[in-house]
C-alpha cells in the first residue's frame, strides 16, 4: 500500500499488519498505482480527489472506493491567551480558513501539486 511520508495514515496502516510504501509527493504513489507497482493507496480526500479529478487520463484506471480507512478531525488550536486577548481575530482566523475550505482550496491544492 502507499501513503503520502510523514502521514499518519501509515503508522495506522502499519498497525494493521500492511507494508507501506511511502513517497514525499502524493503523484509519486499514485504514478507507482497507476503502473502496478502498489496494491492501493491511502490517501486524505483532499489531495486524492484533486488528482483524481484533474489529472485527466493520466489516472483514469484508479478508483476511489468507500469507506476511508480512517477520518481524523484536524483543529487550529488557539492559546487560551490568544483567545482572551484577541477573541476577534481568532474568530476572523477561523472564518477565512471557512471561507477559503469554501471557496478556493481546490484552486490551491492543484498549484500546490503541480498538476
Amino acid at each position: 500500500m502507499g501513503a503520502p511520508l510523514g502521514y499518519s495514515i501509515v503508522s495506522d496502516l502499519e498497525k494493521m499488519g500492511i507494508k507501506v510504501a511511502s513517497s514525499r509527493k502524493t503523484q509519486i504513489i499514485f504514478n507507482k498505482l497507476q503502473v502496478k507497482r502498489l496494491a492501493g493507496v491511502a490517501a486524505q480526500d483532499v489531495t486524492g480527489d484533486v488528482l483524481l479529478e484533474n489529472g485527466g487520463s493520466k489516472y483514469s484506471n484508479i478508483v476511489k472506493v468507500s469507506p476511508p480507512i480512517a477520518t481524523k478531525p484536524y483543529y487550529l488550536m488557539l492559546s487560551a491567551q490568544f483567545m482572551e486577548k484577541n477573541p476577534d481575530m481568532a474568530y476572523k482566523i477561523w472564518d477565512a480558513i471557512k471561507e477559503i475550505r469554501e471557496s478556493s482550496f481546490d484552486d490551491i491544492i492543484l498549484n500546490y501539486m503541480e498538476l
